[in-house]
């Protein structure tokens, strides 16, 4: 049995899922919906366009600059918080057969 929906980790992947669906003759959204994570430009480009969820990947590669560069800088025994949010959004496109 196939799952109804497939959510991928990024959109290079989601994109890659939507061309083997069209190989293997699965309708993506009537039969399968696909989203994934990234917003890369190819997303809306896609066919169907993806969905997927946007972020900004420029405060998370600063964030994560940052991190690094502290661990260098670390007192042992400190305590400091290590956990980042970042904001994302939902953008709904034909794939995932919310339109």
């Amino acid at each position: 049995r196939r799952p109804p929906a497939i959510f991928c980790s990024t959109d290079d992947q989601a994109i890659g899922l939507l061309r083997a669906a069209r190989e293997l003759r699965i309708d993506v959204p009537g039969q399968l919906g696909v989203a994934g994570f990234d917003d890369i430009k190819e997303a809306a480009l896609a066919d169907p366009p993806l969905t997927t969820v946007a972020s900004d990947r420029s405060a998370m590669a600063r964030a994560a600059v940052d991190l690094v560069l502290d661990d260098g800088l670390r007192v042992p025994g400190s305590r400091r918080e290590r956990l980042k949010t970042f904001p994302s959004r939902l953008v709904v496109r034909t794939s995932c057969g919310c339109v």
